[in-house]
């Protein structure tokens, strides 16, 4: 069960970070550098639901492809990342992520599914660019 936490953990900050890419720019790359506050974060294991949220978590995407993600109690958890073709790839402490996004105006959807000898993983995030 510990394994299946801390991958759960780790695809969470990723997808935290996706967040944090979308912006005002041209290309989608452009689009996601700025800071993304969490909205809702969904996590399927094994098809059982589990809603994971803390109040004041946030990624920030920088321009030259390093961020930082904030977690509900104010640690920064410091990230390398790129993105193309609707994926987005990141790096936290030499574990790399990669998921699905979009971005539909001030908002930010990231999804993802891993398959671990745990079990499948899926998770869904929504984030909402900081004002």
């Amino acid at each position: 069960m510990g394994k299946k936490i801390a991958l759960v953990v780790f695809v969470v900050m990723s997808l935290m970070m996706l967040v944090m890419l979308v912006g005002c720019g041209g290309n989608s790359e452009s689009r996601l550098v700025g800071t993304w506050e969490m909205v809702s974060m969904e996590i399927i294991i094994d098809g059982e639901s589990h809603h994971e949220y803390a109040e004041g978590e946030r990624m920030e995407f920088f321009s030259d492809g390093n961020g930082a993600m904030v977690d509900g109690m104010g640690h920064i958890t410091a990230f390398t990342w790129t993105a193309e073709n609707g994926r987005l790839m990141t790096t936290i402490q030499g574990l790399t992520n990669v998921q699905n996004y979009r971005i539909s105006g001030s908002t930010l959807t990231t999804t993802n599914t891993v398959t671990t000898h745990l079990g499948t993983i899926e998770t869904t995030a929504i984030l909402r660019r900081a004002r």
